[in-house]
């Protein structure tokens, strides 16, 4: 997923906390997923210091177990009247700690 043409903002647990709900629809948290991302700053975390950084993940139907799942955005298009979905994957260890961060859709 490329990004390039937008701009990146540093990541900040409490900006990101505060755009869900139906702030989801913006690009704040797309915006902090870089800086996330390119610091790895959720891997080799437990998921509750991952949820303390994020808030609470969400289920996808068949979701793995040893894989959460977090909201980034919620796009709209004039075409569709459900959304696509941009979030992150995060697998854990046998160890219970993050193992990889991936930004999907």
């Amino acid at each position: 997923m490329s990004t390039s043409c937008k701009k990146h903002v540093p990541f900040d647990s409490e900006k990101w906390k505060a755009a869900s709900g139906e702030w989801i629809m913006t690009e704040k948290r797309f915006l902090m997923t870089q800086d996330l991302l390119n610091r790895q700053l959720l891997l080799d975390k437990t998921q509750v210091e991952i949820d303390s950084m994020l808030g609470s993940s969400f289920s996808l139907q068949n979701g793995e177990e040893s894989k959460h799942y977090y909201k980034v955005q919620d796009v709209y298009s004039w075409d569709d009247i459900d959304p696509e979905l941009i979030y992150l994957e995060i697998s854990f260890n046998e160890n219970k700690k993050s193992s990889s961060v991936e930004l999907k859709k």
